[in-house]
């Protein structure tokens, strides 16, 4: 009677070092989605429209809030990513270099590098580019492509 216990007692000690397939599969990270959603409320051609995080659809007059719309011009030749945002009555030339914690503005003669802010569309339409989610627009010719972006 000893050698059936003995014998359980040596393929129990034998399976004990090697893992089970079971263990395997339990060890193994959960997948995950490569592609986080976009920050864009819509999209004609390749001109997306973004509110700010924390827009109201009713400004303090009122008046409906429009959408800003933006354009993503690519990288430029030092690397940044280019946007154009059209909003408000401004059109607004944002650029940032990685890892984008500050985000160089240019408009109606102004030209300034500030912190980016967290809520802002410049910030939600940088992400989308840095994340792969926004095509470039159509380059057009002179000095308001990516290449201007120095």
């Amino acid at each position: 009677m000893r050698r059936p216990v003995v014998l359980i007692g040596l393929l129990a000690l034998a399976a004990c070092g090697r893992p089970s397939p079971h263990a395997a599969q339990a060890a193994a990270p959960l997948p995950t989605s490569a592609e986080a959603p976009h920050n864009w409320v819509s999209v004609r051609g390749r001109e997306y429209s973004y509110y700010p995080n924390d827009h109201d659809l009713k400004g303090s007059a009122g008046a409906e809030v429009q959408a800003t719309a933006v354009r993503y011009l690519g990288r430029g030749r030092d690397g940044a990513y280019a946007i154009v945002e059209a909003g408000g009555g401004t059109v607004t030339q944002a650029s940032c270099l990685m890892p984008c914690t500050q985000v160089r503005t240019r408009r109606d003669g102004l030209d300034q590098t500030a912190p980016i802010g967290g809520d802002s569309v410049t910030r939600a339409a940088l992400d989308d580019a840095i994340n792969g989610r926004l095509e470039v627009y159509p380059p057009t010719p002179g000095p308001h492509g990516p290449q201007a972006l120095k």
